[in-house]
C-alpha cells in the first residue's frame, strides 16, 4: 500500500503527464477504467486552473483569443502546477511564461501586459493599511527632511515596460475577443500600482521618479535616493504625489 505522499503525488504526476502514472493498485476496481477516470479529472482540474488564469488576465486573453489562451494555459499549468489550494494565488508566473513562449512572439508586449495585470491582481489583494497623512510631516525640520526613510505600503508594485501597458489595458476593456491586430508603438513606461483604499489606482512615473522611488522601496532614505538618481532634478514634486497618492504608510528618521 502506497504512502499518502506517494498517493498524492501519483495524482499529481497523472494529471500532468496525460498518461498512466497513478501507481498500481491505488483504486479498487469499478466500472469505469482508471485512465478515462482520472481523463475526466484531469480535463475538470485544467479547466478550473485556465479560467482562474482568464480571471487573472481577462486582457491577455482578449489580445491573443480564447483558443491561443486556452493553448498558452494548458502549457503553463504542466510547467507550474498550482503551489497552494488557493486559486486567488495561482498565476504569478505567467508574465514570464509568456515572455518566453515562442508562440506568443507576434504579440511582443503580451508579457508586459500581463505584468500589469498582476500587479494591479496583487495589488487588489495586498493587505490593508492606513496610508500616511501629508500632513504627518509637518513637524520634521527643513534639515532633516533628506534623512527621512519611509516604509512603503504592502500593496505598492513598480513596473516599468517598454510598452504603454495601461493605454493598452484600458483600450481593452470590452471583453470580447479582438478582430485584427492592433499595434502600439514601443513608450518606455513607469508606473506605481497600488490599493491604498478601496480601489487600485495606477500613478505614472518619468524614468527619474521611477528610479528615485525604487530607491525609497530598497530602503534608502531621500537623500540617499535623491542622490542614486543623479541629483539634477527636482523630487519635491514626486514626492508630494507620492504622498497624496498613498504610498506611504510611516516613516522613520535616519541617525547615520
Amino acid at each position: 500500500m502506497s504512502t499518502l505522499h506517494e498517493f498524492q503525488q501519483g495524482m499529481v504526476d497523472a494529471l500532468l503527464s496525460d498518461g498512466d502514472a497513478f501507481p498500481d493498485g491505488a483504486f479498487a476496481g469499478g466500472g469505469i477504467s482508471l485512465s478515462a477516470g482520472t481523463a475526466v479529472y484531469r480535463n475538470n482540474v485544467f479547466a478550473a486552473l485556465t479560467k482562474a488564469l482568464g480571471d487573472l488576465y481577462p486582457v491577455v486573453k482578449q489580445l491573443v483569443g480564447n483558443g491561443f489562451f486556452a493553448y498558452a494555459a494548458n502549457d503553463y499549468v504542466i510547467a507550474h502546477p498550482p503551489a497552494s489550494p488557493v486559486l486567488v494565488e495561482y498565476g504569478d508566473r505567467f508574465p514570464a511564461f509568456v515572455d518566453d513562449f515562442e508562440a506568443a512572439a507576434s504579440v511582443p508586449y503580451l508579457s508586459a501586459v500581463a505584468a500589469y495585470e498582476l500587479a494591479r491582481h496583487q495589488a487588489l489583494h495586498a493587505a490593508d493599511a492606513d496610508a500616511l497623512a501629508p500632513e504627518a510631516l509637518k513637524g520634521i525640520a527643513p534639515e532633516r527632511t533628506g534623512d527621512l526613510r519611509f516604509g512603503l505600503h504592502p500593496s505598492v508594485h513598480l513596473l516599468r515596460s517598454a510598452y504603454p501597458v495601461d493605454a493598452i489595458c484600458q483600450a481593452h476593456q470590452g471583453g470580447s475577443e479582438m478582430e485584427g491586430e492592433l499595434e502600439f508603438p514601443s513608450q518606455d513606461t513607469c508606473l506605481l500600482v497600488a490599493r491604498p483604499g478601496m480601489v487600485v489606482k495606477v500613478l505614472s512615473l518619468s524614468v527619474e521618479s521611477f528610479e528615485f522611488v525604487t530607491r525609497l522601496v530598497a530602503g534608502d532614505t531621500l537623500s540617499q535616493a535623491f542622490a542614486a538618481t543623479g541629483g539634477d532634478w527636482n523630487p519635491e514634486h514626486i514626492l508630494s504625489e507620492l504622498l497624496g497618492f498613498g504610498a506611504f504608510v510611516d516613516f522613520t528618521l535616519s541617525e547615520e
